[in-house]
């Protein structure tokens, strides 16, 4: 289940992001915890999807989780799981830097 969860967690994120409040979920939070799963399939998934919820990220939220769920990723030391997140680096690192290159380089 985990692993169905981490899947579809952008999925999730971008419909019910809005709601977070009601539901009484911190997606962010979820995304942290999955990435320092003892899983390995489970942090793979996430490291492959990341980009997404920093690409989702406004720039009033608080983005400490996301970024340190990145770095948990980045630190990981299996070659598919770097494989995964390096996939999509150059957008991870321009929506992990700031809410401005956002701004600036999104298209």
């Amino acid at each position: 289940m985990r692993r169905h969860a981490a899947y579809n967690l952008p999925c999730f994120y971008k419909l019910l992001r809005e709601y977070q409040d009601e539901v009484d979920i911190d997606f962010n939070d979820v995304y942290l915890r999955l990435s320092r799963d003892e899983d390995e399939e489970i942090v793979r998934t996430v490291a492959a999807s990341l980009h997404e919820a920093l690409l989702m990220h406004q720039d009033d939220e608080d983005s400490h989780k996301l970024r340190d769920a990145f770095k948990t990723v980045m630190e990981v030391s299996s070659k598919e799981t770097m494989a995964a997140v390096t996939e999509n680096l150059e957008g991870s690192l321009l929506h992990y830097c700031n809410s401005h290159a956002v701004k600036v380089y999104a298209p």
